[in-house]
């Protein structure tokens, strides 16, 4: 990674006054190379250039205009020129690739408290909020379940937030990888062997920062390689892969739509942000017992037998068994999951073969018990990512505390989350719950 003028200094707050000789603004710097017109253009248009012109404390990981040129060719919202973006796009682009303090590369993996906890992040919080983005869904794109059915049927579009929490960007650092022993062989797995990583080598969202530590006075800017976009998470992630479609139906049996109906703080927040007069916004959540986002009940208040592991929509999700009171955020920064997903024919070959039995008992994928199909699911959720990558596939076990066999070769690729991993594997590790 390149780098520009280093200070041995890990966090700053640069909220009150500009430490000498530390040049100009994030937003002046910017404007004046002169080739980084589309994210100048950005700021504008979402009326931050107040907050990045002047006194401030920021983060930003920027891309220049060249980057820009290929993003344009090849992005997933289609857009062909910066006039295509809409304003969440752009928010998405801008906040998302914010840090709302001032902060030099290396220290990005730093937990900050007393003591200091080096080498330990992996995720920050970006200034990219929920109410950025806020999805409205059609009944066409609801789960098919009873507790969407209602909804369904109503034929109504749903205002309805993915996830009540702000999206984490993913970090990896060389102080991180190593002190969780994530080796490069590791990271280009999970890249899906289009990286090279090499000793030193950082990354955003999987995107190489190649020039680091820009001092302004109000903060750094980081330069990645290429554009880089907000993760979705884990669920959503699933969701909107065509060749995981059967294990995401099983899997969206358990989710319902969670109406904001105790003290209307969130509708109240969408009219007011977006002018709208809506009756209730929802927030969509997974049934699961992961202590501090538990949804033990549904909608209407009765209780949920069949429960996941976690809910894989929560994007401030911590592999902890539980989080202290005093730990902040330091807990979601460590950590994350991993779900293997098998693949529409892994299932079918399943189905057809080693499931034969549930096969023969059920008929059908839909006709399986929740208190039956639930252990499926869970096996396959994985509660520590640093646990689960390559090197440490012989550590993974299943629902018996056994080796549950998982080999690179199983593996057909991987989705990068902003709450998880997501492998994309070629055969169903079914639970021994199954065997019994």
């Amino acid at each position: 990674v390149g780098g520009a003028d280093v200070t041995s200094c890990h966090e700053y707050d640069l909220d009150e006054k500009s430490p000498e000789g530390w040049g100009n603004s994030i937003y002046s710097w910017l404007d004046g190379q002169g080739n980084y017109t589309n994210t100048v253009k950005m700021i504008d248009d979402l009326k931050y250039h107040e907050v990045l012109g002047k006194t401030g404390s920021k983060t930003l990981f920027v891309a220049d205009d060249a980057a820009f040129e290929r993003f344009y060719k090849n992005n997933p919202w289609g857009a062909k020129s910066y006039s295509d973006l809409t304003m969440p796009q752009k928010k998405m682009l801008l906040f998302g690739n914010m840090l709302g303090n001032s902060i030099q590369l290396n220290s990005l993996s730093t937990i900050q408290g007393n003591p200091l906890k080096e080498g330990q992040a992996m995720r920050r919080f970006s200034e990219l909020s929920e109410w950025d983005t806020v999805p409205i869904l059609r009944p066409q794109d609801m789960p098919v379940n009873k507790y969407w059915q209602r909804h369904i049927d109503a034929g109504k579009n749903m205002v309805c937030l993915e996830d009540g929490t702000s999206v984490p960007m993913l970090l990896f650092l060389e102080a991180q990888l190593s002190n969780n022993r994530i080796t490069n062989d590791d990271y280009n797995f999970l890249f899906n062997h289009k990286t090279d990583r090499k000793a030193g080598d950082a990354s955003v969202n999987g995107i190489d920062v190649v020039e680091d530590n820009i001092r302004c006075a109000n903060g750094f800017i980081h330069r990645t390689a290429e554009v880089v976009s907000p993760l979705n998470n884990m669920a959503e992630l699933i969701a909107g892969k065509p060749q995981v479609s059967m294990f995401n139906h099983l899997l969206e049996r358990f989710c319902a739509p969670d109406p904001d109906s105790k003290d209307l703080a969130k509708t109240e927040r969408y009219n007011y942000l977006y002018n709208a007069h809506v009756d209730t916004v929802y927030t969509k959540r997974f049934f699961n017992d992961k202590k501090g986002a538990a949804v033990t009940e549904t909608p209407d208040g009765r209780g949920v037998p069949a429960r996941l592991p976690f809910d894989p929509e929560w994007n401030s999700y911590y592999s902890a068994s539980n989080k202290s009171a005093n730990e902040g955020s330091a807990a979601e920064q460590r950590d994350m999951a991993v779900m293997m997903v098998p693949s529409n024919k892994a299932m079918e070959e399943y189905w057809n073969g080693v499931g034969k039995p549930l096969s023969e008992n059920y008929g059908s994928w839909d006709d399986v018990p929740d208190d039956v199909i639930i252990k499926l699911l869970s096996v396959n959720m994985l509660p520590s990512f640093t646990s689960s990558v390559p090197s440490k596939f012989e550590g993974i076990l299943n629902d018996a505390n056994d080796p549950m066999g998982v080999e690179i070769a199983d593996v057909d690729s991987v989705w990068m989350a902003c709450n998880g991993a997501v492998y994309l594997t070629n055969r169903v590790f079914s639970p021994t719950a199954y065997n019994r």
